[in-house]
């Protein structure tokens, strides 16, 4: 999704999901080759990508393919935002972060909140503060 801001650039938001078996080497390729022409641009990458890394959220372990997005997304000087779990299995009781929002302007304004579960996941809420920062103008020097 593009979003066209008023005096601003825009904002290009990409809503992904990785199933859990899918092999993570062929969607970061997949990845790489949907959000590299837009990685001059402001992005958001949002989604569930069934990877955990303990970056993202302490008390989890981090999985092999945490680690490999976790590689990809510093590579791509992309930020994760959300800082809570948003995934409780029913069989362990274990709480995970896999619902992820990245961005590469990590200077916007963003704030993210998780809600209560919908079924076994939790929605995340994102709000993206689009007021343009004021510009500090230089004034004539007069002697």
């Amino acid at each position: 999704v593009r979003l066209d801001l008023p005096k601003r650039k825009s904002l290009y938001v990409f809503a992904v999901y990785r199933p859990p078996k899918q092999d993570m080497e062929d969607f970061l390729n997949c990845l790489d080759k949907v959000i590299s022409p837009h990685s001059h641009r402001n992005v958001l990458l949002v989604g569930d990508f069934n990877a955990k890394h303990t970056d993202w959220y302490q008390p989890q372990a981090t999985d092999a393919e945490g680690e490999r997005l976790k590689t990809f997304t510093d590579s791509q000087q992309f930020f994760q935002l959300v800082d809570g779990p948003t995934f409780e299995s029913h069989t362990s009781s274990t709480q995970s972060l896999l619902d992820l929002i990245f961005t590469n302007r990590p200077t916007n304004s963003i704030s993210t909140w998780v809600l209560p579960p919908l079924a076994d996941h939790c929605a995340v809420m994102t709000h993206l503060s689009l007021k343009k920062k004021s510009e500090n103008k230089a004034l004539p020097f007069r002697a």
